[in-house]
Protein backbone atom coordinates (compact mmCIF):
# COMPACT_ATOMS: atom_id res chain seq x y z
CA UNK A 1 0.00 0.00 0.00
CA UNK A 2 2.66 2.40 0.80
CA UNK A 3 4.50 1.85 -2.97
CA UNK A 4 1.45 2.95 -4.35
CA UNK A 5 0.41 5.58 -2.33
CA UNK A 6 4.48 6.85 -2.87
CA UNK A 7 3.77 6.38 -6.98
CA UNK A 8 0.61 8.30 -7.06
CA UNK A 9 2.18 10.61 -4.89
CA UNK A 10 4.91 10.94 -7.29
CA UNK A 11 3.06 11.25 -10.40
CA UNK A 12 1.25 14.29 -8.38
CA UNK A 13 4.05 15.60 -8.45
CA UNK A 14 5.20 15.50 -11.79
CA UNK A 15 2.15 16.78 -12.92
CA UNK A 16 2.09 19.68 -10.52
CA UNK A 17 5.65 20.75 -12.04
CA UNK A 18 5.23 20.29 -15.66
CA UNK A 19 2.89 23.22 -16.33
CA UNK A 20 4.75 25.28 -14.35
CA UNK A 21 6.37 28.40 -16.00
CA UNK A 22 10.14 28.67 -16.29
CA UNK A 23 12.13 31.06 -14.44
CA UNK A 24 12.61 32.82 -18.42
CA UNK A 25 8.95 32.44 -19.08
CA UNK A 26 8.38 33.96 -15.59
CA UNK A 27 11.07 36.51 -16.81
CA UNK A 28 9.05 37.28 -19.87
CA UNK A 29 5.76 37.73 -18.50
CA UNK A 30 6.89 40.44 -15.78
CA UNK A 31 8.51 42.48 -18.18
CA UNK A 32 5.72 42.37 -20.35
CA UNK A 33 3.23 42.87 -17.67
CA UNK A 34 5.21 46.36 -16.62
CA UNK A 35 6.12 47.68 -20.11
CA UNK A 36 2.36 47.62 -20.39
CA UNK A 37 1.53 49.51 -24.28
CA UNK A 38 5.75 50.43 -24.30
CA UNK A 39 6.62 49.90 -28.13
CA UNK A 40 10.05 50.45 -27.34
CA UNK A 41 11.94 48.10 -24.46
CA UNK A 42 14.98 48.37 -23.39
CA UNK A 43 16.75 45.15 -21.92
CA UNK A 44 19.99 46.16 -19.84
CA UNK A 45 22.41 43.43 -18.93
CA UNK A 46 25.46 42.06 -17.65
CA UNK A 47 26.88 40.70 -20.50
CA UNK A 48 27.90 37.08 -20.85
CA UNK A 49 24.92 35.17 -19.36
CA UNK A 50 22.25 32.20 -20.86
CA UNK A 51 19.63 34.24 -19.33
CA UNK A 52 19.02 37.24 -20.98
CA UNK A 53 19.29 36.43 -24.80
CA UNK A 54 16.99 33.66 -23.64
CA UNK A 55 14.25 36.43 -22.13
CA UNK A 56 14.73 38.63 -25.56
CA UNK A 57 13.68 35.25 -27.19
CA UNK A 58 10.54 34.42 -24.85
CA UNK A 59 9.32 37.89 -25.01
CA UNK A 60 9.71 38.16 -29.14
CA UNK A 61 7.96 34.64 -29.23
CA UNK A 62 5.08 36.03 -26.74
CA UNK A 63 4.72 39.12 -28.68
CA UNK A 64 4.41 37.72 -32.01
CA UNK A 65 2.06 35.07 -30.65
CA UNK A 66 -0.32 38.21 -29.97
CA UNK A 67 0.15 39.51 -33.56
CA UNK A 68 3.09 42.05 -33.26
CA UNK A 69 5.69 42.86 -35.53
CA UNK A 70 9.37 42.71 -33.23
CA UNK A 71 12.53 43.78 -34.15
CA UNK A 72 15.66 42.63 -31.58
CA UNK A 73 18.15 45.47 -31.41
CA UNK A 74 21.45 43.69 -30.37
CA UNK A 75 24.06 45.82 -29.47
CA UNK A 76 26.77 43.52 -32.19
CA UNK A 77 28.29 45.77 -34.40
CA UNK A 78 25.78 46.52 -37.38
CA UNK A 79 28.38 45.31 -40.03
CA UNK A 80 26.85 42.39 -38.94
CA UNK A 81 23.00 42.87 -40.47
CA UNK A 82 23.21 40.56 -43.88
CA UNK A 83 24.78 37.81 -41.42
CA UNK A 84 22.10 38.01 -39.35
CA UNK A 85 19.53 38.32 -41.75
CA UNK A 86 21.45 35.67 -44.05
CA UNK A 87 20.46 32.87 -40.93
CA UNK A 88 16.80 33.77 -40.25
CA UNK A 89 16.48 32.67 -44.00
CA UNK A 90 18.18 29.65 -43.66
CA UNK A 91 17.39 25.81 -42.84
CA UNK A 92 19.41 26.48 -39.20
CA UNK A 93 22.17 23.18 -40.51
CA UNK A 94 25.52 23.38 -39.11
CA UNK A 95 26.36 24.90 -42.71
CA UNK A 96 24.44 28.25 -41.47
CA UNK A 97 25.05 27.75 -38.27
CA UNK A 98 29.38 28.00 -38.87
CA UNK A 99 28.98 30.83 -41.33
CA UNK A 100 27.05 33.30 -38.72
CA UNK A 101 29.62 31.93 -36.17
CA UNK A 102 32.67 32.88 -37.61
CA UNK A 103 31.39 36.32 -39.19
CA UNK A 104 33.44 38.99 -37.84
CA UNK A 105 30.57 40.56 -35.65
CA UNK A 106 31.08 37.80 -33.60
CA UNK A 107 34.42 37.12 -33.16
CA UNK A 108 35.83 39.21 -30.26
CA UNK A 109 38.51 41.66 -30.82
CA UNK A 110 41.62 40.53 -29.52
CA UNK A 111 42.54 40.99 -26.63
CA UNK A 112 39.58 42.78 -25.22
CA UNK A 113 36.16 39.89 -24.83
CA UNK A 114 33.62 41.83 -23.09
CA UNK A 115 31.39 38.83 -23.61
CA UNK A 116 28.68 39.85 -25.94
CA UNK A 117 29.66 37.34 -28.43
CA UNK A 118 29.16 33.70 -27.04
CA UNK A 119 26.73 31.01 -27.98
CA UNK A 120 23.68 32.32 -26.23
CA UNK A 121 23.63 34.89 -29.71
CA UNK A 122 23.66 32.12 -31.43
CA UNK A 123 20.52 30.45 -29.99
CA UNK A 124 19.10 33.67 -29.88
CA UNK A 125 18.92 33.91 -34.18
CA UNK A 126 18.15 30.27 -34.02
CA UNK A 127 15.07 30.82 -31.74
CA UNK A 128 14.08 34.08 -34.16
CA UNK A 129 14.66 31.86 -36.76
CA UNK A 130 11.99 29.27 -35.69
CA UNK A 131 9.15 31.69 -35.50
CA UNK A 132 10.12 33.03 -38.46
CA UNK A 133 9.59 29.68 -40.21
CA UNK A 134 6.38 29.26 -38.38
CA UNK A 135 5.23 33.01 -39.89
CA UNK A 136 6.22 35.39 -37.66
CA UNK A 137 6.97 38.76 -38.22
CA UNK A 138 10.43 39.15 -36.24
CA UNK A 139 13.88 40.18 -37.43
CA UNK A 140 17.33 41.05 -35.57
CA UNK A 141 19.23 44.32 -36.07
CA UNK A 142 22.96 44.51 -34.70
CA UNK A 143 22.81 48.51 -33.92
CA UNK A 144 26.28 48.80 -32.62
CA UNK A 145 29.51 50.91 -33.94
CA UNK A 146 32.06 48.79 -35.92
CA UNK A 147 34.35 50.71 -33.98
CA UNK A 148 34.54 52.93 -31.38
CA UNK A 149 36.68 56.30 -31.91
CA UNK A 150 34.70 58.81 -30.56
CA UNK A 151 34.55 58.02 -26.90
CA UNK A 152 31.75 56.59 -24.83
CA UNK A 153 29.46 59.62 -25.43
CA UNK A 154 29.19 59.45 -29.34
CA UNK A 155 29.08 55.61 -29.09
CA UNK A 156 26.01 56.27 -26.93
CA UNK A 157 24.23 59.18 -29.42
CA UNK A 158 24.96 56.32 -32.56
CA UNK A 159 23.57 53.51 -30.77
CA UNK A 160 20.16 55.64 -30.06
CA UNK A 161 20.34 57.20 -33.87
CA UNK A 162 20.07 53.67 -35.05
CA UNK A 163 17.83 52.36 -32.42
CA UNK A 164 15.66 55.39 -33.33
CA UNK A 165 15.87 54.67 -36.78
CA UNK A 166 14.57 51.05 -36.72
CA UNK A 167 11.55 52.20 -34.23
CA UNK A 168 10.44 54.89 -36.76
CA UNK A 169 10.59 51.91 -39.83
CA UNK A 170 8.10 50.09 -37.77
CA UNK A 171 4.87 51.91 -37.66
CA UNK A 172 3.65 49.07 -34.74
CA UNK A 173 4.79 46.07 -33.18
CA UNK A 174 7.79 46.20 -30.65
CA UNK A 175 11.10 47.03 -30.75
CA UNK A 176 13.48 45.31 -27.91
CA UNK A 177 17.09 46.47 -27.46
CA UNK A 178 20.01 44.39 -25.72
CA UNK A 179 22.42 46.60 -24.63
CA UNK A 180 24.29 46.61 -21.15
CA UNK A 181 23.02 48.31 -18.20
CA UNK A 182 24.67 51.32 -18.63
CA UNK A 183 23.41 52.18 -21.93
CA UNK A 184 19.93 51.58 -20.76
CA UNK A 185 19.43 54.27 -18.27
CA UNK A 186 16.64 56.24 -18.45
CA UNK A 187 18.87 59.29 -17.61
CA UNK A 188 22.61 59.48 -15.78
CA UNK A 189 22.65 59.18 -12.96
CA UNK A 190 24.51 61.57 -10.13
CA UNK A 191 25.62 60.64 -6.60
CA UNK A 192 29.08 59.16 -4.97
CA UNK A 193 27.74 55.56 -6.62
CA UNK A 194 28.10 56.76 -10.07
CA UNK A 195 31.67 57.68 -11.83
CA UNK A 196 31.68 61.28 -12.20
CA UNK A 197 32.10 61.42 -15.71
CA UNK A 198 29.45 58.64 -16.74
CA UNK A 199 28.71 59.57 -20.43
CA UNK A 200 24.81 60.50 -21.19
CA UNK A 201 22.62 56.89 -21.69
CA UNK A 202 21.97 55.27 -25.09
CA UNK A 203 18.09 55.34 -23.55
CA UNK A 204 18.40 59.37 -22.28
CA UNK A 205 18.83 60.31 -26.27
CA UNK A 206 15.49 58.41 -26.84
CA UNK A 207 13.77 59.86 -24.00
CA UNK A 208 11.60 61.02 -26.75
CA UNK A 209 10.08 57.73 -27.53
CA UNK A 210 9.35 56.84 -23.69
CA UNK A 211 11.36 53.77 -23.52
CA UNK A 212 10.48 51.10 -21.23
CA UNK A 213 13.85 50.54 -19.42
CA UNK A 214 14.54 47.41 -17.48
CA UNK A 215 18.15 46.58 -15.58
CA UNK A 216 18.15 42.69 -15.41
CA UNK A 217 20.23 41.26 -12.78
CA UNK A 218 20.32 37.72 -10.85
CA UNK A 219 20.27 37.31 -7.23
CA UNK A 220 23.58 34.96 -7.95
CA UNK A 221 25.35 33.01 -10.01
CA UNK A 222 28.25 34.54 -12.63
CA UNK A 223 28.60 36.96 -15.64
CA UNK A 224 31.47 38.57 -18.06
CA UNK A 225 32.96 41.50 -17.23
CA UNK A 226 35.98 43.78 -17.69
CA UNK A 227 37.78 45.61 -14.50
CA UNK A 228 39.99 47.54 -17.22
CA UNK A 229 40.69 47.31 -20.83
CA UNK A 230 42.15 43.70 -21.78
CA UNK A 231 41.25 42.40 -18.31
CA UNK A 232 37.92 40.53 -19.05
CA UNK A 233 36.54 37.47 -17.80
CA UNK A 234 33.98 35.40 -15.78
CA UNK A 235 32.62 37.59 -12.43
CA UNK A 236 30.74 36.54 -9.97
CA UNK A 237 27.11 37.91 -9.10
CA UNK A 238 27.00 39.46 -5.74
CA UNK A 239 24.38 37.36 -4.11
CA UNK A 240 21.48 39.14 -3.04
CA UNK A 241 18.19 38.40 -1.80
CA UNK A 242 16.54 41.39 -3.91
CA UNK A 243 13.15 41.15 -5.69
CA UNK A 244 11.91 42.65 -9.11
CA UNK A 245 9.62 45.29 -8.92
CA UNK A 246 9.52 48.79 -10.76
CA UNK A 247 11.22 51.37 -9.87
CA UNK A 248 10.92 54.99 -8.24
CA UNK A 249 11.44 58.24 -10.58
CA UNK A 250 14.85 59.05 -8.77
CA UNK A 251 16.23 55.36 -10.28
CA UNK A 252 18.23 55.63 -13.34
CA UNK A 253 15.75 52.43 -14.52
CA UNK A 254 11.84 51.94 -15.00
CA UNK A 255 11.86 48.12 -13.48
CA UNK A 256 14.53 45.69 -11.87
CA UNK A 257 14.01 41.94 -13.28
CA UNK A 258 15.97 39.72 -10.92
CA UNK A 259 16.67 36.13 -12.17
CA UNK A 260 17.10 33.72 -9.36
CA UNK A 261 20.94 32.51 -10.68
CA UNK A 262 22.82 33.83 -14.02
CA UNK A 263 25.04 31.12 -15.73
CA UNK A 264 28.00 31.95 -17.98
CA UNK A 265 26.88 31.65 -21.90
CA UNK A 266 28.90 29.02 -24.06
CA UNK A 267 32.17 30.82 -25.56
CA UNK A 268 32.73 30.52 -29.34
CA UNK A 269 35.38 28.76 -30.86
Amino acid sequence: MRRWTAVLLGLLLWAGTTGAASPIEEAAHEVRQAAGAHRLIVLGELHGTREVPRLAAALAAAYARAGEPVVLALELPRDGSAASRAYLHSDGGTAARQALAAHRFLRPPAPVHDGRRNGAVIELHEALRRLRARGADVAIAPIDVERSTGGAGARDRMLAERLRRIHEALPRGRVIAVVGNVHAMRFRPQGPSWPARLQAPMAWHLRDLEPFTVNVAARAGESWGCASRGHCGPRPVFPSDARSRTLGPNDPWHYALYFPRFSLAEPLR
